[in-house]
């Protein structure tokens, strides 16, 4: 799902659809354990490891940087506590759905009918026949229904594992031809989309088809001058000229390095669910700059260093155990199934290796959950059914109200997003009443959302309401306190204000303070507290953070200059 009138055009919907259909899934699971009991969940060993991880989870959110994001999800990611609860309910309903193979089969055909649709509009992307406009041509990379060129090659790395498996495994000819063309579609849009990563999951998948299928010798040969003819074609392809081409990996040893200093700072239950935009603020290094920039990152790429920043070593070891664990099932599954064992343990392996150095979203991130609940579904033991006990049809109407209830939620939080880009567009054609209007009832539908309110705080200065202005950014930097952008909109507006109150000029020096401190290598911060020291006339103070802006970022010089000629 995707909203092109909204300032967040394709994580934000994705997390409130999957969050309206939770309501529904679990008052039908409830229904179902009131009438039929506890036999309706296969027993194994994976619930336990599933619960430690959630139980890690929730015990790192209390302590969180942002509480909030911890709960809800980063703007970019959506990966909070709520986002755990909708794949956990998503691992409960595989388990308790899937009764026989042809269940896996229904999901996983789900899964390709989905790709498909998303390889025809990243193809019509490519062509430049995508009826949206987005900020970023896709053409170059095509995004597809993900947003993010990097989070559909994760998912073509699924992908071309469950097909590659199922082309491997499936009985029936018809079957294995059309898994096969499934591949040989999601390795022709990897080779377009260019992701890197993607090879990595393409690597795997087929590492882990040949051990679960020792090849024969003819198979063999085959399989090489097969591997070695494709290998040449993408070498003439996008993927191939990057790969080729030698593209710079600095980027992710940088902010890997980021990432093992966050976990250092907070090793037991580190910065919090999805809190990895608080973690690289305060870790980030002067040498990460030049190759990262001066803006935020959400993700550590890498989802091992993902979960040791934001959960802490106990997480990451929770995570590893269920990986372990459900790395072993899904063995089993494929050896004693293989019609749905083996396309599950390679789309397995491929989301996994894809993860080491991408950015694991939304794009793929149910599949693991598909897989455990599946692999639980058809090697667990189900209990002897007791008798079945009847519900009232109200208290099913009452729950089936409920859930429907429950299920619009999300749809001020959906409305608020739109308004946001209705502010944006009306502040770039100059409109900033309606700017005005729009960014307040952003702030006002979904108020824990910092950028709702320090988009506010922008309108109301647009309109010299510099007091309204000021509230607002404090509203900002309440719910994003690790957002030095937040601090240093806070102390100009404050400093606008400020006249001659000492107070206030003081005021004004601490909140630029802040952000020097929230994020110490972030130009921003520095840059804001010498205009700030220079309009107050504390000479010392600018130059030392005018010199300091210059060395972390080029193009200061005025700003040193301004400085030096203080008065």
């Amino acid at each position: 799902m995707l909203d092109p009138a909204g300032l967040v055009a394709f994580q934000l919907p994705k997390a409130l659809i999957s969050r309206a259909f939770d309501w529904p899934i679990a008052a039908a699971l409830l229904i179902a354990f009131v009438t039929h009991g506890n036999a309706i969940v296969p027993r194994h060993r994976l619930h336990v490891l599933m619960a430690a991880l959630i139980a890690v989870v929730d015990l790192s959110a209390p302590f969180a940087a942002d509480r909030y994001i911890a709960i809800f999800g980063d703007a970019e990611n959506y990966a909070g506590l709520t986002f755990l609860i909708d794949m956990l309910l998503l691992y409960v309903a595989t388990a308790v759905a899937v009764r026989a193979e042809r269940d896996v089969l229904v999901l996983l055909g789900a899964a390709i009918a989905a790709g498909a649709v998303s390889i025809v509009y990243g193809l019509a992307q490519s062509f430049g026949l995508d009826p949206f406009g987005w900020e970023t041509d896709p053409r170059a990379r095509p995004f597809a229904t993900f947003g993010n060129a990097d989070h559909f090659g994760h998912f073509l790395s699924v992908l071309f594992g469950i097909t590659l498996g199922l082309a491997l495994a499936l009985p029936e000819r018809r079957g294995r031809v059309v898994s096969a063309v499934s591949v040989l579609g999601a390795l022709a849009m990897s080779a377009i989309v260019a992701t890197r990563a993607t090879l990595l999951g393409i690597v795997a998948a087929l590492i882990a088809a040949a051990t679960i299928r020792r090849p024969t010798g003819r198979a063999l040969i085959v399989g090489t001058v097969a591997t070695a003819a494709v290998g040449v074609a993408l070498a003439m392809t996008p993927l191939g000229q990057r790969v080729i081409g030698g593209a710079s990996v600095n980027d992710r040893f940088a902010l890997w390095d980021v990432a093992l200093r966050a976990t250092l700072a907070r090793p037991l239950l580190g910065y919090g669910p999805d809190n990895f935009r608080a973690a690289f603020a305060a870790h980030r290094t002067i040498d990460s700059i030049p190759l990262l920039g001066v803006g935020p990152q959400a993700t550590a790429h890498n989802w091992i260093l993902d979960a040791s920043a934001t959960t802490g070593m106990i997480g990451l070891a929770a995570l590893i155990a269920l990986i372990a664990a459900g790395t072993i099932e899904l063995w089993r599954l494929a050896t004693s199934r293989p019609s749905v064992g083996v396309p599950l343990l390679l789309g397995w392996a491929a989301y996994w290796a894809d993860g080491l150095v991408a950015a694991v979203s939304m794009a793929a991130a149910w599949y693991p959950w598909i897989a455990l609940g599946s692999a639980v579904a058809l090697r667990g033991a189900r209990p002897a059914e007791s008798a079945e006990r009847r519900i009232p049809r109200w208290a099913i109407a009452v729950l089936a109200v409920i859930a429907l209830v429950a299920a619009a939620t999300g749809a001020r939080a959906f409305q608020a997003n739109r308004d946001a880009w209705s502010s944006e567009e009306s502040t770039h054609f100059g409109d900033q009443g309606e700017a005005l209007t729009f960014a307040d009832r952003a702030a006002a539908r979904d108020g824990g959302r910092a950028d709702h309110w320090n988009r506010l705080g922008l309108a109301l200065e647009a309109l010299q309401r510099r007091s309204d202005a000021v509230d607002a950014y404090r509203e900002a930097t309440r719910h994003g306190p690790y957002e030095a952008v937040y601090w240093a909109n806070l102390a100009r507006a404050l400093t606008r204000v400020a006249g001659s109150d000492p107070d206030r000029r003081d005021d004004a020096i601490a909140a630029a303070r802040q952000a020097t401190i929230v994020d110490p290598n972030a130009p921003v911060g520095h840059v804001v507290l010498a205009e700030i020291a220079i309009a107050f006339g504390r000479c010392e103070l600018a130059l030392s953070e005018a010199t300091r802006a210059a060395s972390l970022e080029p193009g200061h010089d005025a700003l040193v200059g301004r400085a030096q000629s203080c008065r």
